[in-house]
């Protein structure tokens, strides 16, 4: 009926704010997705336990070693803007999704990025991550949902000459999610002409969607892998790979990393204004968080 039923703010590192309902019993799941021990009020991250008042896990992390100078309870670097914790370990990844490196630091991110960046960032046999993260070569992985909604836009394309896509954005909690473009023109007219189709990304299936509390997270559209009919019984093939327009359209956020999805040959392209940066295998992309 349109009625908030609840709302809980946090602080960064998940300590409870207000609870503007009034709940007798805050819910069980919380911050980021993580349980919250009704009896200790530690939160159940897996493998620790975290305390939300100190933004510290409760015991050490077993990979210390390979991150000397850091605490071994810090949570995410103490940097909750731009990491979060599930766990895991960040995961450097060339583009058939084998592992080049990983960082040790628990944060459950993963890059695609190339062997030559990691070797670049390398100095008396030491990776510094951080530099491999700001090389334009390297992209962080989206979130499962927001490949389930790419994947979901491939399937919607099907063999079809008509491109989906939509934009990527970044919540202000830091979550990230996607609004659907509406789908782009044939570019195959009733009379036989081609014309210039391309999908145009502002126009959402529902505007109503956008808020501002969004920040731009990118955006991604399909190249078509049907053909159309050329001169002499010939066939045209769409080019797999971004376009000058999309490279060119990529100015307006010339930092922002943007997709091509191209199922004509397997192939998630991830570009900027500078060019194509990566060519990664779909199939290994769009089973990343599997």
């Amino acid at each position: 009926n349109g009625i908030m039923s609840n709302s809980i703010e946090f602080e960064p590192f998940g300590e409870f704010i207000v609870d503007y309902a009034g709940l007798a019993q805050l819910p069980r799941i919380g911050w980021i997705g993580k349980e919250r021990d009704a009896e200790t009020d530690f939160g159940n991250f897996g493998v620790r336990n975290y305390e939300f008042g100190t933004g510290r896990f409760l015991s050490g992390d077993a990979l210390w070693e390979e991150y000397r100078g850091w605490s071994m309870y810090h949570y995410s670097r103490n940097n909750v803007l731009r990491r979060r914790d599930p766990s895991g370990l960040a995961e450097f990844l060339d583009s058939d999704g084998n592992l080049i490196a990983d960082d040790g630091s628990s944060d459950g991110i993963k890059y695609f990025t190339t062997l030559e960046v990691v070797q670049n960032s390398t100095v008396n046999g030491v990776i510094d991550f951080e530099r491999a993260i700001a090389d334009e070569h390297t992209t962080e992985v989206p979130c499962k949902e927001v490949i389930r909604d790419m994947e979901q836009a491939v399937d919607d394309a099907g063999f079809g000459r008509r491109e989906e896509g939509g934009l990527i954005y970044r919540d202000s909690d830091g979550s990230m999610g996607v609004h659907r473009a509406k789908t782009g023109a044939d570019p195959l007219k009733p009379d036989g002409t081609i014309v210039n189709a391309s999908i145009n990304l502002q126009d959402l299936r529902n505007p109503e969607d956008v808020r501002l509390s969004h920040e731009p997270g990118g955006n991604f559209h399909t190249h078509p892998r049907a053909t159309v009919p050329g001169e002499n019984n010939t066939e045209y093939f769409w080019h797999p790979e971004p376009s000058p327009t999309d490279i060119s359209n990529a100015q307006e956020y010339p930092n922002e990393k943007r997709y091509v999805l191209a199922p004509l040959n397997g192939t998630v392209y991830i570009y900027s204004s500078s060019g194509i940066h990566q060519a990664i295998n779909m199939p290994v992309f769009f089973t990343i968080w599997k």
